[in-house]
């Protein structure tokens, strides 16, 4: 199981029909939505503290046995819960997720 700050949970998951994946709630949605929204006015301090969480996450996804790859890391794949915890990566369509059924 993956556990990291920078990274959403998965809490759980169907295989039998369609693929379904049940994520973490992240209460300010995507970080795309997050980003482009006027009210929010986020500084640039915000958006380098962005930048250092998201390589946080990808660091550690990198670093695991076999490696984690994303391949679609743009700002709609990432979720923002809060402004202390400004991000998480979503793991939906990351590769080599090894399930064992």
């Amino acid at each position: 199981m993956l556990q990291h700050n920078n990274i959403v949970s998965l809490l759980g998951l169907c295989i039998e029909s369609k693929l379904c994946i049940v994520l973490e709630y992240m209460k300010l949605g995507q970080l795309y939505e997050f980003l482009h929204d006027i009210e929010n006015n986020v500084p640039p301090s915000m958006v380098l503290k962005i930048a250092r969480d998201v390589a946080a996450g990808m660091a550690f996804m990198h670093s695991r046995s076999p490696p984690i790859i994303h391949r679609d890391l743009k700002s709609p794949n990432i979720l923002v819960n809060s402004l202390s915890l400004s991000l998480s990566l979503s793991l939906s369509l990351s590769l080599s997720l090894s399930l064992s059924l």
